[in-house]
């Protein structure tokens, strides 16, 4: 998170470290109200050689209405999804932690998922440091719930790349090439090539025998349709001249999280 609410001052004779929890965030969003909760995790009695402290960061989600297991499992899971594209990286969340009722018995749900990396997140691979996006982070999840119901396998298949550690090759581009393919089709309907189509009926306006028309009608089915290449051009196309100038701004600490237009 690069809270930085751990200070430490250095003298000739002594070593200070001062933590100052910071002040507890929270966002309202249409499921319920979402809290960041800190934690200092660290030996603060006795006598030791060495010292580690560390800032432990936690979700908080009090939803608006009683959900089922399965859908808290779809929320972790979806909560888990975003914070790997956040980092750029493989490390998952714990289990979750429910509550029937504020004061009820706390519960860590387990469920059959994928082994997770362990590995520490490196600030300098996030796409944006917390502290730039924290006023728009509850926006940040809403959107990321909402588009997910419409995205979603095209979310999930990308996803699925970076959940799991070991995958060839091959099912790495085939996942990846069907998730963009997915969000494709998800994206408002492209014109017709009115031209090529009218072409393919002027051909079968001629005389063509039955075993002929068969065949010709199966090489020419989606032939007016873009292809891939066309495709997946449009999908970038809009993000080539944004997400360079947009990840330079926020990873040299610009308060302005996109470029202002000239």
């Amino acid at each position: 998170m690069r809270l930085r609410s751990i200070k430490v001052t250095s003298k000739p004779k002594a070593l200070t470290a001062r933590y100052v929890r910071p002040k507890q965030r929270s966002w309202k969003i249409d499921l319920g109200r979402l809290t960041l909760e800190t934690h200092l995790l660290g030996r603060t009695e006795g006598q030791y050689s060495e010292l580690s402290l560390t800032e432990l960061c936690h979700f908080k989600f009090a939803l608006e209405r009683p959900i089922g297991i399965e859908r808290a499992v779809q929320l972790a899971s979806r909560v888990e999804d975003l914070m790997i594209l956040l980092t750029d990286s493989r490390r998952g969340l714990d289990f979750p932690v429910l509550r029937h009722r504020r004061r009820s018995t706390a519960v860590q749900l387990y469920y059959p998922r994928f082994e997770r990396s362990s590995d520490s997140v490196e600030w300098m691979n996030c796409w944006a440091r917390f502290p730039l996006i924290a006023e728009l982070f509850g926006s940040i999840v809403e959107n990321w719930f909402n588009k997910h119901e419409f995205f979603g396998p095209g979310f999930h298949l990308y996803l699925g790349n970076r959940r799991q550690r070991q995958l060839y090759p091959e099912h790495r581009f085939g996942s990846f090439v069907w998730g963009l393919e997915s969000l494709d089709r998800r994206m408002p309907s492209r014109k017709v090539n009115t031209a090529l189509q009218e072409k393919i009926n002027r051909i079968f306006a001629e005389p063509l025998s039955n075993k002929d028309r068969k065949w010709l009608e199966g090489q020419l089915a989606h032939a007016h349709e873009p292809s891939l290449a066309v495709r997946l051009s449009d999908i970038f196309n809009p993000f080539r001249d944004i997400f360079p100038a947009a990840c330079c701004a926020l990873m040299m600490g610009h308060e302005q999280l996109y470029p202002q237009k000239p």
